[in-house]
């Protein structure tokens, strides 16, 4: 019983982080929407773009380790 409130728990916080990841990627590129050309526009466009990758890659990693 204990072992299925820890997995219960566990799976809470993994939807949670990438809940909040997906939610400041997508409230950043909404911002960058309103943005004039520059090169600030530039600069938040390449953190978005690292910060999808990287959010792509650990749900990636996430999902092999849960298949392994």
């Amino acid at each position: 019983m204990r072992t299925r409130l820890l997995v219960a728990r566990n799976i809470f916080k993994a939807l949670l982080f990438y809940g909040v990841l997906a939610g400041g990627l997508f409230a950043l590129g909404w911002f960058m929407l309103g943005l004039p050309k520059g090169p600030d526009k530039a600069e938040l466009f390449a953190a978005h773009k690292s910060l999808g990758l990287c959010a792509a890659a650990l749900l990636l990693a996430r999902m092999a380790w849960r298949l392994w």
